[in-house]
């Protein structure tokens, strides 16, 4: 195994570091995605709120219907 300068390995650290701090926030997104979904099922008001303030209440990252 070659030998890796301190340049290398502080590079290889920070890009570690990197992909792990995105896939938390990938992680977190999606949980609250999913929160915001089952509370949308859970009480129909809040779909009807939502309608009405122009939020997609499918997927608020996309904003498939707030384009309409």
């Amino acid at each position: 195994m070659p030998k890796l300068t301190p340049a290398e390995l502080s590079r290889m650290k920070y890009e570690k570091e990197s992909r792990e701090q995105q896939e938390l926030l990938l992680a977190r997104r999606r949980h609250e995605e999913i929160a915001r979904q089952a509370m949308m099922q859970r009480d129909p008001r809040l779909q009807v709120a939502a309608a009405a303030t122009g939020v997609c209440v499918f997927s608020p990252i996309l904003k498939c219907c707030s384009d309409n």
